[in-house]
């Protein structure tokens, strides 16, 4: 009993440096965590794809033949728009920690687009993209259609499945994240992989 009565006496005595170093550790934590993401979205360019369905893998190696020296690869990541975790999966991993986004029209409607996604030249990515159609916002252009509600056709097909058998077709877009540090500009015209990607998916 004497044991366990001074055993309880220490623990209050040093409760709080517990407690301290378990914030420290907490913080810690939290800091080398976001480190760690933050070196991987500079090593690699993620694509975030809504479809019915996307082989991630496929798709992911595809576009890694054209990836920049300066970059490890591409990361694909498909979720269907009926998924019961979508509004959060597009929130985390397609707003805050991609650099390209493919979105329906339907899911288009409900974002903020310009604070969520660049505007682009027309013209220029007409010229290189070989894509002529956009989404526009504010009479800004800023999604590249990439798949056509009407014909039911689109780009990348041999990867990505963009609506089930039974699903009303409609528009689709790609966009540029304003989270991207992959687009050129004040990192340098290099550092422009996203636009090499993306070119790569209108080419498919």
């Amino acid at each position: 009993m004497k044991n366990s009565g001074s055993f309880s006496l220490f623990i209050r005595k040093n409760l709080f440096y517990y407690i301290v170093w378990l914030v420290v550790a907490v913080v810690l934590g939290e800091l080398i965590f976001g480190w760690m993401k933050s070196a991987r979205r500079e090593e690699y360019v993620s694509v975030f794809v809504c479809c019915d369905y996307c082989d991630d893998a496929a798709f992911s190696k595809r576009l890694e033949e054209d990836v920049p020296d300066y970059l490890k690869g591409v990361t694909v990541k498909s979720v269907s728009a009926s998924d019961r975790y979508f509004g959060l999966l597009l929130r985390t991993e397609g707003l805050e920690n991609s650099d390209i986004v493919i979105l329906p029209a339907s899911v288009v409607k409900g974002q903020n687009v310009d604070g969520a996604f660049y505007p682009v030249n027309a013209d220029y990515i007409a010229e290189n993209f070989g894509v002529s159609e956009f989404c526009y916002y504010n009479d800004k252009p800023y999604g590249l259609k990439i798949y056509d509600g009407q014909t039911a056709s689109g780009k990348a097909e041999p990867y990505i499945r963009y609506f089930g058998k039974d699903e009303k077709k409609e528009d689709v877009y790609l966009f540029f994240s304003r989270k991207s540090s992959h687009l050129g500009g004040a990192l340098g015209e290099e550092y422009d992989g996203a636009l090499v990607i993306a070119k790569t998916i209108c080419g498919l």
